[in-house]
C-alpha cells in the first residue's frame, strides 16, 4: 500500500518570543499559516518482516539517514506502535531548505500520516501531533495547518479564522541561517533593550493582527506582519531588507521574514502583480515562488 501526501511550508504572520524554558527551547507567540507550496512525499509499505527505512530525497545534500526529519518521524511511530515499521519513503523537494519554512518538518508531518494510512493504525490527530512534537516543534502544526495560534514552543495550537485568500510572493536569498545563531542574537538583544518592552510591543502587533483576522481585514493584516528575530536575522543578511523594499515598491501590502529566516514574503491582491514581482525577485533569486494560503491540511491520495 502506498500514500501520497501534500507536505505545505508555513509562513509566520507574527512571531514573538515571550520566555524561554530550562532545556534552552524558546517559548512563542505566533500566528502561522500554511502555503500551498509544498514537497511531494510518497510512504510506501514494505514487505517482510524486519524493520527497514528506505529514504530517498530528490536533493543529493540533503540526509537519507536518521539526521533526517523523516526517518525520525518512522522511528517515533514505530517505538509507539509496537509495528516493525518496513517502508520506502521518496521525499520529492520543492520548499527550500534551510529557510524558515518548515520543510523538514512539513515532511516528517506527511510521513507521521503517510505510516497511519498505509498501516490503517487510525491514529488520532492528537496523537499524531505528540509524536510529531517528538521530532520537531513544527511538525504539530504542519500536520493540522490551516491559520493557528501557537503558544509555548509552537505545539500548543489554536484555530483562527482563515487568512483571507490573497497571493503570497516567498523569495530565499542564497545563504541560509543557522536557528541557534538567530535565537542566540535576539536573546542578547532582548537583555540589551529590556524584556518589558520587547514583551510590550509584540504583544501589541500581535493583538492587531488578531483583530484583522476577525475581521477578514487583509490591508490590516498585512500592516501588522511581525517578527522578533528579523533584526538579527537582517544584520547577518543584507538580501533580506533589500528583498522587503523590492515587495513594497512593487504593491506588497505587506511583506515580513517568515520563521528564523532568510525567506521574505509580500503580501498581494492582484495575481498578476505578485507575479511580476516574483520574475524581478528570480532574475536574481533563483527560490522564489508565488503562493496561496491553504486551508487545514489533511489531503492525501491511498493506494
Amino acid at each position: 500500500m502506498t500514500a501520497e501526501l501534500w507536505a505545505r511550508a508555513k509562513i509566520n504572520l507574527t512571531l514573538g518570543i515571550v520566555g524561554r524554558r530550562e532545556d534552552g527551547y524558546h517559548l512563542l507567540s505566533s500566528v502561522m499559516q500554511s502555503v500551498s507550496l509544498a514537497d511531494r512525499v510518497v510512504v510506501s509499505r514494505l514487505s517482510g518482516n524486519e524493520p527497514k527505512i528506505d529514504l530517498w530525497t530528490s536533493l543529493p545534500y540533503v540526509p537519507r539517514d536518521s539526521r533526517n526529519t523523516t526517518w525520525k518521524a518512522v522511528e517515533a511511530f514505530a517505538e509507539y506502535t509496537g509495528i516493525p515499521v518496513r517502508v520506502r519513503i521518496a521525499v520529492h523537494k520543492v520548499i527550500p531548505v534551510g529557510a524558515g519554512l518548515a520543510g523538514g518538518s512539513a515532511d516528517a508531518a506527511a510521513v507521521l500520516r503517510g505510516l497511519d494510512q498505509v498501516y490503517e493504525t487510525h491514529l488520532s490527530l492528537e496523537t499524531l501531533a505528540n509524536l510529531g512534537l517528538s521530532v520537531g516543534a513544527d511538525v504539530p502544526f504542519c500536520l493540522m495547518g490551516g491559520t493557528k495560534l501557537a503558544k509555548g514552543i509552537g505545539e500548543k495550537l489554536t484555530e483562527l479564522p482563515p487568512l483571507p485568500f490573497c497571493h503570497i510572493v516567498l523569495c530565499k536569498p542564497p545563504e541560509s541561517l543557522k536557528t541557534k545563531d538567530i535565537f542566540a542574537a535576539f536573546d542578547a538583544q532582548f537583555d540589551e533593550i529590556g524584556a518589558e518592552k520587547v514583551l510590550a510591543e509584540q504583544a501589541e502587533k500581535e493583538e492587531k493582527l488578531l483583530l484583522a483576522l476577525e475581521k477578514q481585514d487583509l490591508a490590516g493584516i498585512a500592516m501588522h506582519l511581525t517578527n522578533g528575530l528579523l533584526a538579527p536575522a537582517s544584520a547577518r543578511c543584507a538580501h533580506i531588507a533589500n528583498i522587503m523594499t523590492l515587495m513594497r515598491e512593487n504593491g506588497a501590502l505587506g511583506t515580513m521574514m517568515s520563521g528564523s529566516g532568510p525567506t521574505v514574503f509580500g503580501i498581494f491582491t492582484s495575481r498578476r502583480r505578485a507575479e511580476q514581482t516574483a520574475a524581478k525577485l528570480k532574475s536574481k533569486y533563483r527560490e522564489t515562488y508565488v503562493t496561496n494560503p491553504t486551508k487545514p491540511s489533511g489531503a492525501s491520495q491511498t493506494r
